[in-house]
């Protein structure tokens, strides 16, 4: 049960009360974050190198090749810096099957790939040994090239060459089922190869950022100072446990939980041998931070909707009786959600762990199965998310300006986590650096944003009473904060 007495909170200071500029400078950091992450990301270096085949690699098929054809590739001078490696191909539309044609068939390949030093010479280490797989290709009416495959991936590039074969079985049927073909087979076998990798100046990118967020976050947390500078943890033991707030529990908990989503083991993971095992510790981590983030934001609208017919005046809105009814069903649904998105992603780093020629998208149905629940369930929070933000609209008007700032930023930071999990950018590895820097950066401005607004007040008219031990300090009854 809350306190009915709490530490006042440095929102609720006359430095963020009109006619106080302190709300300004609030929302002027909150639009020169949203400026600067998106100039520097737009600036930012290239997250992928693609080394291709050529546009067209013709695979000759005659009397010798009629059972397969072998594509060989080879990559050098790979370093630790290119975190990872992944091969696709795609197959060129044959030429006796006319353009306005769209079909599908299987393709069956074969595909070993070895590992090797510089220096040394040779290929030591064999990765994959002759892996057969069943691949779906799907030619759309009217293109040339049809849908892409992948053929081999590696989360971890330990090896500084590599060398890749992929064997297309029968790659001489694939025109002859069609009705609408002209002859009577293939006699060219084009194939498109791409093998793509992590640029090193991207990498080199995210360990500065990953490194300067992990920094700042500590120093929010822990910084021993006096006044308004000091860390959070340090400003709250000040104040005695009966007297917190539930927002300032809330933002402990995501403060802390934000140190390991700005994933401060990065460098080590990039360097180490064992790499692929501490960055599978890290999605653990960003998958509970998104989960709680989506806990707590269904929590904040939710009493938020509850409690703005019940505001003082000048005053945050006060905070209602939260029993188990109340928490119960949101920590369910999270909880499920997090076992969700982790079971997803250790399901694919397993399998390719074991076999890097596997993809989970084309050649699992239990894979796809879990994505389309993750879809589902977030289309169920969005619409949960909607419920409690639409009847927390109502209210909105009553909240005093300073708590109106930290409720408009939450809904802004929904969008985005919805947004950015609908499109994969929430992934550590993005498809552009803008993604990377505008999420991970508002990310952590937000939860600073929270850890500098609802930290306790000293300079407050409140009278404060030191206990006699000077452990903490016991203030008189005081409405609390929502969101």
């Amino acid at each position: 049960m809350q306190s009915t007495s709490r530490a006042p909170l440095r929102i609720e200071g006359p430095s963020f009360k009109p006619p106080s500029k302190g709300l300004f400078w609030l929302w002027l950091c909150l639009l020169s974050s949203v400026i600067l992450f998106l100039g520097v990301g737009f600036a930012g270096p290239d997250v992928f190198i693609t080394t291709e085949s050529g546009v067209e690699y013709p695979l000759v098929i005659s009397e010798d090749t009629d059972e397969t054809v072998t594509w060989i590739g080879r990559l050098t001078d790979m370093t630790k810096l290119h975190q990872l490696i992944y091969l696709e191909a795609k197959v060129r539309r044959p030429e006796n099957i006319t353009a306005n044609v769209e079909f599908t068939y299987q393709q069956e390949i074969i595909v070993t790939a070895e590992g090797g030093k510089k220096e040394g010479g040779g290929y030591h280490e064999k990765i994959i040994d002759e892996k057969r797989h069943i691949k779906t290709i799907t030619c759309k009416a009217g293109e040339v090239w049809c849908s892409d495959i992948s053929v081999f991936a590696t989360h971890q590039v330990i090896h500084d060459e590599y060398l890749v074969a992929v064997k297309f079985v029968h790659p001489g049927e694939l025109g002859s089922f069609c009705p609408h073909c002209t002859g009577t087979g293939v006699q060219h076998f084009y194939v498109h190869f791409g093998m793509h990798y992590i640029n090193p100046n991207f990498t080199r990118w995210q360990i500065c950022w990953k490194t300067l967020f992990s920094f700042v976050t500590i120093l929010a947390m822990f910084l021993p100072c006096r006044g308004g500078l000091a860390g959070y943890f340090w400003q709250l033991r000040k104040v005695l446990k009966s007297n917190w707030a539930d927002i300032q529990i809330w933002v402990g908990v995501l403060l802390t939980m934000l140190l390991f989503f700005n994933d401060p083991m990065f460098i080590i993971e990039v360097f180490s041998d064992y790499g692929a095992l501490l960055s599978a510790v890290y999605i653990l981590f960003l998958c509970a931070f998104l989960a709680t983030l989506m806990f707590f934001w269904l929590c904040m609208l939710h009493e938020t909707s509850k409690v703005g017919g019940r505001t003082v005046e000048g005053s945050a809105p006060v905070e209602i009786m939260k029993g188990i009814g109340f928490y119960l069903p949101k920590i369910i649904f999270c909880a499920m959600f997090w076992i969700l998105i982790t079971v997803a992603y250790v399901y694919v780093r397993v399998a390719q762990e074991g076999d890097p020629s596997y993809d989970a998208l084309e050649d699992s149905m239990h894979y796809k199965l879990v994505t389309t629940t993750v879809t589902v369930a977030m289309a169920i929070y969005t619409g949960w998310i909607l419920y409690h933000g639409l009847n927390a609209m109502g209210n909105v008007r009553k909240l005093p300006p300073q708590i109106l700032f930290t409720f408009m930023f939450t809904v802004l930071m929904i969008i985005l986590v919805i947004v950015c999990v609908g499109i994969g950018a929430t992934y550590p590895l993005p498809s552009a650096s803008y993604e990377f820097l505008l999420f991970y950066g508002l990310t952590n401005v937000y939860v600073w944003t929270l850890t500098f607004a609802y930290a306790p007040l000293y300079a407050s008219s409140t009278t404060l009473t030191e206990e006699s031990d000077g452990d903490g300090i016991e203030v008189g009854p005081l409405s609390a904060a929502a969101v």
